[in-house]
């Protein structure tokens, strides 16, 4: 697989891929992103509201891994979420008008510490 973050060799462990957080993966859009990077190779640390709803709206699949992670909780809830093993987070959290007009930057807020390489918003 050419290009890909998996290596070339068929027995390529979970570990040797590259990892991304993904905030909101329970969402339309959040669980369209999980399957896109599943079905490239990519190890998927899935940051979620509802566990439970996790476990039976995403597939199961070794290279999945889904935490419970809050981005209105602040900074450094959402910094233990995501780890120190992810490099690259993506906010597909698709916020709703609510009385915390600041929550769509608080995942950004934990990111710019320079903890991961790359913050995408879906």
């Amino acid at each position: 697989m050419e290009g890909s973050p998996v290596a070339e060799n068929e027995k390529t462990n979970v570990n040797e891929r590259k990892k991304i957080f993904v905030a909101g993966a329970t969402g339309s859009t959040g669980k369209r992103i999980v399957e896109q990077l599943l079905a490239k190779g990519f190890a998927v640390k899935a940051g979620v509201l509802d566990l439970d709803k996790a476990k039976t709206s995403l597939s199961e699949n070794p290279a999945l891994q889904i935490v419970k992670a809050d981005v209105t909780e602040g900074p450094t809830k959402l910094a233990e979420a995501i780890g120190d093993d992810a490099e690259a987070v993506i906010c597909a959290t698709g916020f709703r008008p609510s009385w915390d007009l600041l929550a769509p930057w608080k995942v950004s807020l934990s990111c710019g510490s320079g903890m991961v390489e790359f913050l995408i918003y879906a």
